[in-house]
């Protein structure tokens, strides 16, 4: 094997920052489409009626523990924020 001439040095680092600038321009777009895939499928993240059947039974088990008022006014406010079920279009 042959060593790089230092004639070659000026050459490779000219294809060193090439490549460089072409994987940072790949690495750029490929974040951006998965950036762009990621918010278009989080309007998809609803909880079902399954499971908000289950909350409900959960809920209606007898010897489930005592909340407070506080804790209920939290779980109300938290449960308002989840945007309601319905067709995914």
């Amino acid at each position: 094997m042959s060593d790089s001439r230092p004639v070659d040095q000026p050459q490779n680092e000219a294809f060193r920052t090439r490549l460089e600038e072409w994987l940072n321009q790949q690495n750029q777009l490929l974040l951006e489409e998965v950036v762009a895939t990621w918010q278009g499928a989080i309007g998809h993240f609803r909880p079902s009626e399954a499971l908000l059947a289950q909350f409900l039974e959960a809920a209606a088990v007898s010897g489930a523990p005592a909340v407070s008022d506080h804790q209920d006014v939290e779980l109300a406010s938290a449960l308002e924020r989840i945007p309601p079920c319905g067709p995914v279009p």
